[in-house]
């Protein structure tokens, strides 16, 4: 089986209760689970939840729910823990497919749920998931001070030329497939897993109020 959770705890640091935040007129969940629902490539869809009100605002879509502890979604909880604690309360078959979908994924598409899924079946013991590529070299990348004083990240990289580094990718914080299976007995997502390059400007991961405007402008576009 294929099965979707959505980890979709209240708290936000930099955004307000941000998987329920209204977005284009309704709350930036229902956008994504429409899509995934549209997809047809889930035999089963879960919300994930420790707070009331998100699995109220959500039940209207006949999907399945669960009843997060809050040990599984505090700050210091981990995606893994989110997904694990689902597995576990379905007793889903080891095999299955599952797909961990962020609430605010609103440009997830169709096509790339199908091609990552294709990924995973030819590797059933890795986690497949989208990542984007940084525009600049990260190797030039710095911080500033209270002062805006520029401290360097990588001081004895940052007179090289930016055509002899590698390029740099990150996390789309879109979505993360892998056998119940694999979930179960990890602890770091990364440590074994395949990525599928996205192009740039696909997809925008909205962590801040910066993000979130940038979001709805491409939104509004596409």
């Amino acid at each position: 089986m294929n099965i979707a959770i959505i980890p979709a705890r209240i708290g936000s640091k930099r955004i307000f209760q941000k998987n329920i935040k209204k977005f284009h007129g309704k709350p930036i969940l229902l956008w994504t689970i429409e899509k995934i629902i549209k997809s047809n490539i889930f035999d089963k869809i879960i919300v994930s939840s420790n707070s009331e009100k998100v699995l109220k605002i959500v039940e209207k879509k006949n999907i399945n729910l669960h009843k997060r502890k809050n040990k599984y979604s505090n700050d210091k909880a981990t995606t893994i823990s989110a997904i694990n604690s689902c597995i576990n309360s379905f007793n889903f078959n080891l095999s299955d497919n599952i797909c961990c979908i962020y609430p605010c994924a609103v440009f997830l598409e169709k096509k790339t749920l199908l091609e990552t899924l294709k990924i995973l079946k030819k590797n059933t013991n890795k986690f497949v998931l989208p990542v984007l590529k940084y525009e600049h070299p990260i190797e030039r990348s710095f911080t500033l001070s209270n002062k805006k004083k520029i401290i360097l990240n990588f001081f004895e990289k940052s007179s090289k030329n930016t055509q002899v580094f590698k390029p740099s990718f990150h996390d789309a914080g879109q979505f993360y497939w892998a056998k119940a299976k694999t979930w179960l007995k990890s602890k770091n997502i990364f440590e074994k897993s395949i990525a599928f390059c996205m192009p740039i400007g696909k997809t925008i991961d909205i962590d801040d109020k910066e993000t979130w405007k940038k979001a709805e402008s491409l939104f509004k576009i596409k």
